[in-house]
């Protein structure tokens, strides 16, 4: 695990996609990103978010991340996983190693996957949906009836 780093650049680059869009995931993953960047050294973190983006489509920013990075703006790209960059593990690897030929190093977020690289002779992880719990009605019961203002007002007569 990397626990330093000597940045030749003050601010790391942090690449996100979420599909669907999650708001609060996203929100969560860069909080997480920036405190591990300010554990690396690095003064702040340029987000680049693809939020809502499936990884077949086209992605803006990470198009614009690759510009930043062919540009010398930023030596460092910081990840939750490699999976932001495709849940195919041969496309992930591929636009990571995309990035790493410009000269950039990708640091992905310590956690229980950390130091998986996609291409690695692992499979490839499937996850299915959850089922969702079963919802079973109440036959037994009469639905609730709950007296109206009007009927109350009715009853006051």
């Amino acid at each position: 695990m990397i626990t330093s780093l000597p940045p030749p650049a003050s601010v790391a680059a942090v690449y996100l996609r979420c599909h669907p869009a999650d708001y609060w995931h996203m929100h969560s993953l860069r909080q997480a990103l920036w405190h591990y960047a300010r554990d690396l050294g690095f003064t702040d973190t340029e987000p680049f978010t693809d939020d809502g983006y499936a990884s077949h489509a086209h992605l803006p920013r990470l198009n614009h991340l690759f510009q930043h990075v062919k540009q010398g703006h930023f030596a460092t790209v910081l990840v939750p996983g490699w999976w932001v960059f495709s849940i195919k593990d041969r496309d992930a690897r591929a636009i990571g190693d995309a990035l790493q030929s410009l000269g950039c190093r990708i640091v992905e977020l310590p956690g229980p996957l950390s130091g998986y690289i996609p291409g690695d002779g692992r499979p490839e992880r499937c996850r299915p949906a959850p089922k969702p719990a079963p919802v079973t009605p109440d036959h037994d019961q009469a639905p609730a009836i709950v007296p109206s203002p009007a009927h109350h007002a009715l009853h006051r007569i």
